[in-house]
């Protein structure tokens, strides 16, 4: 399984979660030496800056050239048209998000999904109003996750809701590990 950002609010959490549901081997991807570190030290078996130019090579070499079943991606962009590449046969990869900055989403043709290859899109929104019971399901067992200390969400920072600007000042340099969190 690769996790893109895997340092940030939702990959430090899906990289708990993959090791929670016995997955074999998490890469995770960060652009920092510090945010790899933490990737690590949640969960990651290895983590790759995915701002070198031979990030998906590297992860390659880490599946023993086969690619991973599974790619979370929520940077977008560039990052999502190699990943396409990079899918084992039969892999998936699950769009979540476009933090690399680009909002036109990329395209992908058919022909990059000839080695039996899906890609899809995810929102929570979308899931909790067409299916809420398996959305109400997933947030009961995050819940016991969390609560049997499975899964631990990182705190970077709690600001109260009027300093809402230092929080997207954070957020938009991508310097925080794991949450930024407003308190009212």
């Amino acid at each position: 399984m690769l996790v893109h950002a895997a340092a940030g609010g939702v990959g430090h959490i899906a990289v708990q979660l993959a090791r929670a549901a016995g997955a074999g081997q998490i890469i995770g991807t960060a652009g920092e030496a510090g945010k790899r570190e933490f990737a690590r030290t949640v969960g990651a078996d290895a983590v790759v800056d995915h701002r070198s130019p031979h990030w998906a090579e590297e992860v390659r070499e880490l599946t023993g050239g086969r690619g991973p079943d599974l790619i979370l991606d929520g940077i977008g962009a560039e990052v999502l048209q190699q990943g396409i590449g990079l899918l084992a046969p039969g892999g998936r990869l699950v769009f979540y998000g476009s933090s690399g900055g680009e909002l036109e989403i990329p395209r992908v043709s058919v022909m990059d999904l000839i080695g039996i290859k899906y890609v899809t899109a995810f929102a929570l929104s979308a899931w909790r109003g067409g299916r809420p019971h398996e959305y109400e399901a997933g947030v009961a067992e995050l819940t016991r996750l969390l609560v049997d200390g499975q899964v631990k969400s990182a705190v970077h920072a709690r600001l109260p809701l009027e300093r809402a600007a230092e929080a997207h000042t954070i957020l938009e340099s991508r310097a925080q590990l794991g949450r930024v969190v407003l308190i009212p």
